[in-house]
């Protein structure tokens, strides 16, 4: 468990090296290093000066990710709101939900999340949700943890041999197609990042 935790302090630390990155590339700020030197004098960064709203920064992960979107939350007040896929609690059963103040949304596939891991989710969820659903779990039902992935995405693409043997090592048996799956997980997103950070 320290392993994990140290780990997600790297990784909040690489979420803050990206976000200094962005804000620097907003305000044209040259960028060193970031591609080879060429006859043109290198990679111009001034063409993403005033591209990015900072101010509507979200963070998204799935699984382990989903953990990093919350660890980060709480780390990172630039991100303005989290959006949890599948997210793995295990590792934030310790956490003081109290410490963070964004919106957040949970998508769960049903056959990867247990009762402590739901509970730990509503403990985030309760305090600050003012009945505004700035604060919402979901979940979709007959559902595995790969679903929202890209792997049952990607696997569309190989022979059924191939399928098959990636399913007796890593089991994707869903009863639900993972592209409906995918498809209503993008319109959720889009729904509450346009009620709670766009202003609707």
């Amino acid at each position: 468990m320290e392993g994990r935790l140290a780990q997600l302090k790297v990784r909040v630390k690489e979420i803050r090296d990206l976000l200094d990155l962005m804000e620097n590339l907003n305000k044209g700020v040259e960028i060193r290093n970031v591609l080879p030197e060429n006859e043109t004098g290198g990679f111009n960064c001034d063409q993403f000066r005033g591209s990015f709203d900072m101010e509507k920064t979200i963070i998204l992960g799935h699984s382990y990710g989903g953990t990093t979107a919350l660890f980060t939350l709480q780390e990172e007040p630039r991100i303005h709101m989290g959006i949890c896929l599948d997210a793995w609690m295990f590792c934030l059963r310790h956490f003081n939900a109290n410490t963070v103040d964004q919106p957040i949304l949970f998508i769960n596939m049903e056959d990867f999340q247990c009762d402590d891991s739901l509970r730990k989710m509503e403990e985030f969820v309760n305090p600050k949700d003012d009945g505004n659903g700035r604060r919402k779990i979901l979940t979709f039902k007959e559902t595995s943890h790969t679903d929202v992935s890209d792997l049952p995405l990607l696997l569309y693409l190989f022979p059924t041999w191939i399928t098959s043997a990636v399913n007796w090592v890593i089991p994707l048996a869903s009863k639900v197609n993972p592209f409906s799956v995918h498809q209503a997980t993008i319109s959720l997103c889009l729904d509450f990042i346009n009620n709670h950070l766009t202003g609707g």
